[in-house]
């Protein structure tokens, strides 16, 4: 628009950069810099006249298409012009469609968030358990990391696209549950500042028994013993709580760290299952076994550089920090990679 325009001339007038003007305009670099041109070049600060056909749809029509993308958010380009304006039928294109709600900042489809939508309790839980954490630095030292998490040889993740906006991805419009039932294998993994333990590949169903005995006394303890007042942090699972695995831990003086409940995008181990899984999607040969694919995990997960897992560490007061600003809600520190390849993970919360 002409006002935006005059903003980039103005701000970029006094030295602000085209970076820092094209994200208060939610608009690409590039844009900022041709607008910056044309007022250097030829003093011009509109837009030229253009030719070509007139606009084929009123202001009043593309609000009507916005109210019924919001209706019906996950619904085609194709659909969406049958629905719109019907005594025009035919001469509405796809490419219409999309042209409209591109100018109305409704992105391009995207893939809904798979994330169990969290209750009034459950927010209120994170964000107290989150005030109570918010002073500490070094305390995150002495944590434990560990987690569970499944990768899977299918090309689909089972995602419906949808069109939003920018700050709309966690809302509860957009979040489905994960229903996958996907052939996959199963994996164990924790870190701490300074070390990280071998990682286990789970064979059966986790029970309670199986977590003790092929993970808690041959991994975790050993791994605890050389470690200066450690805290053990474990999500909230059937098998991590069972009864039989708290006997356990008070015989063998492990001390778990209190977890809220569904709060994957605090724990920094769902970065290093999206790293290894990023890893796994950018081999030149795709897996033909389960075999081939633990052996690329196993792999992937010996070779992140323990500096790295030490910044993921460092970043226990910013989620920290997020989940508090978003009054315990779901935070973007949870996000997913694009899955392109032919594996997929996704961690249990």
């Amino acid at each position: 628009t002409d006002y935006e325009r005059g903003y980039v001339i103005g701000q970029r007038s006094v030295g602000t950069c085209f970076t820092e003007i094209a994200h208060n305009l939610g608009r690409c670099v590039r844009a900022t810099r041709r607008v910056w041109h044309d007022w250097m070049v030829d003093g011009r600060r509109i837009n030229r006249l253009k030719s070509g056909r007139a606009r084929l749809s009123t202001p009043q029509e593309d609000r009507e298409l916005i109210n019924v993308k919001m209706k019906h958010r996950k619904l085609s380009s194709r659909k969406l012009a049958e629905k719109w304006m019907p005594g025009k039928e035919g001469r509405v294109s796809q490419r219409t469609v999309r042209r409209r709600l591109n100018e109305k900042r409704m992105l391009i489809r995207n893939r809904t968030v798979q994330r169990i939508p969290l209750t009034t309790l459950q927010r209120h839980l994170r964000h107290d358990w989150c005030m109570e954490s918010s002073d500490w630095k070094d305390e995150w030292k002495n944590i434990v990391f560990s987690n569970v998490a499944n990768f899977t040889l299918f090309n689909s993740d089972a995602r419906v696209l949808v069109r939003r906006r920018c700050n709309e991805r966690l809302q509860e419009t957009y979040i489905e549950p994960n229903r996958q039932k996907q052939k996959m294998i199963l994996v164990w993994g924790a870190i701490s500042y300074n070390a990280r333990t071998p990682l286990i590949r789970i064979e059966k169903t986790l029970s309670g028994r199986c977590y003790i005995d092929s993970i808690l006394r041959p991994i975790v303890v050993p791994f605890l013993s050389r470690m200066n007042n450690p805290l053990f942090q474990q999500d909230n699972s059937r098998s991590h709580v069972a009864e039989e695995v708290r006997e356990f831990m008070r015989n063998q003086g492990i001390r778990t760290l209190s977890w809220p409940t569904r709060s994957s995008d605090l724990n920094p181990m769902g970065r290093i299952w999206d790293m290894i899984g990023l890893q796994i999607q950018q081999h030149s040969q795709p897996t033909d076994s389960f075999e081939d694919l633990w052996y690329r995990v196993e792999r992937a997960w010996m070779e992140i550089p323990q500096s790295t897992i030490q910044r993921l560490f460092n970043s226990m007061p910013r989620r920290i920090a997020a989940v508090i600003a978003a009054n315990g809600d779901y935070t973007r520190c949870a996000r997913s990679i694009k899955k392109k390849g032919q594996q997929s993970t996704s961690a249990e919360a």
